[in-house]
């Protein structure tokens, strides 16, 4: 046994010297400061986790968009390539979003990627991963999707931006790209390595 334990024991055992009653609230008074450190240790513990989960989410995410960002999508690929899992990716680029910062001012620009990296998770499936991975190159992963069903991912993905009033820009347009892995593989590095 460690710390007060075999002392006191010991008193309890005896009972019969007159130390014993104040060998006993020491003990109280030793396990009452133990409980009261345990839970300042806990609750510590706890803060400290919850911050480095948010230090973690901030690493990830792209900050404008809350989409995740680049290295985050590499971690997600390498999870598939080490799977073995086939997947397609589509590579989307606004098109001639210089003008729009250039016309309109960068905070215009921010909204405009911010509003397609919401309509890309809106036309997403479930387990898409939406990514940014650069100024105005946006990437989504589909686990397990053919390059058939990416077409049609991406096909609805540029309707849906295409159709988007965003104010004060108005309309823009995108470009995108398909390629899925293993069928594709050399189209999926190029897309990844722009």
């Amino acid at each position: 046994m460690t710390g007060p334990t075999p002392s006191w024991s010991t008193d309890i055992a005896g009972c019969s010297t007159t130390r014993s009653p104040q060998r006993l609230r020491e003990i109280r008074a030793w396990y009452f400061e133990a409980e009261h450190i345990k839970r300042a240790l806990l609750r510590g513990i706890g803060l400290m986790q919850d911050k480095l989960g948010r230090l973690n989410l901030q690493a990830q995410t792209d900050p404008l968009t809350g989409l995740l960002n680049r290295r985050a999508m590499s971690a997600a690929l390498e999870r598939l390539y080490q799977a073995q899992q086939p997947f397609a990716i589509i590579a989307l680029d606004i098109d001639h979003f210089k003008q729009v910062n250039d016309t309109y001012g960068h905070a215009a620009g921010d909204g405009v990627l911010a509003q397609v990296a919401l309509l890309l998770q809106q036309c997403s499936r479930e387990g898409d991963v939406a990514c940014r991975v650069g100024g105005e190159e946006f990437v989504l992963l589909l686990p397990g999707a053919s390059i058939g069903a990416a077409v049609e991912v991406g096909e609805r993905v540029r309707q849906v931006v295409e159709q988007q009033v965003i104010e004060p820009v108005g309309q823009v347009t995108a470009s995108l790209g398909v390629a899925g892995w293993p069928h594709s593989a050399a189209l999926v590095s190029q897309a990844l390595k722009k």
